[in-house]
């Protein structure tokens, strides 16, 4: 990497750094759908939704976080821990139902963002040399 490319303004990926609009625009994006489920909870309350499916959506939440975090990111990309097939198999369905992508996809998805992130940090560590 030359010296000017890696002192330019331009953040990851060569894009310039995001406006305060932007920003905005991640946290309403972020943030609204899940106040509106509680608010969805709150109000139908006691009519079509109560304990039963209260109970139901926080074990499938965890259940999918986990194949998601436990299986998908830390076995299936960086191969972190060894487990049997019953295991590997588990982890790969509740991943899959995150709906987050499929496996293959997930993974090839994750292990380019690694790879681009580090190559993010080593331009940063020159920029951070050039002041």
């Amino acid at each position: 990497m030359h010296l000017s490319s890696a002192c330019s303004e331009e953040g990851m990926h060569g894009v310039k750094s995001t406006g305060l609009l932007l920003k905005m625009i991640r946290i309403v994006v972020v943030f609204l759908p899940p106040l509106g489920v509680i608010a969805a909870m709150v109000l139908l309350w006691g009519g079509y939704f109560g304990p039963l499916y209260l109970t139901l959506f926080v074990v499938m939440y965890l259940l999918t976080g986990f194949g998601i975090t436990i299986g998908f990111h830390r076995f299936f990309t960086h191969a972190a821990f060894k487990s049997g097939p019953v295991i590997i198999f588990t982890l790969g369905i509740l991943g899959s139902m995150a709906v987050e992508g499929n496996l293959i996809w997930w993974v090839a998805t994750h292990r380019r963002h690694h790879r681009l992130a580090f190559k993010e940090i080593v331009h940063r560590d020159n920029r951070e040399q050039c002041q």
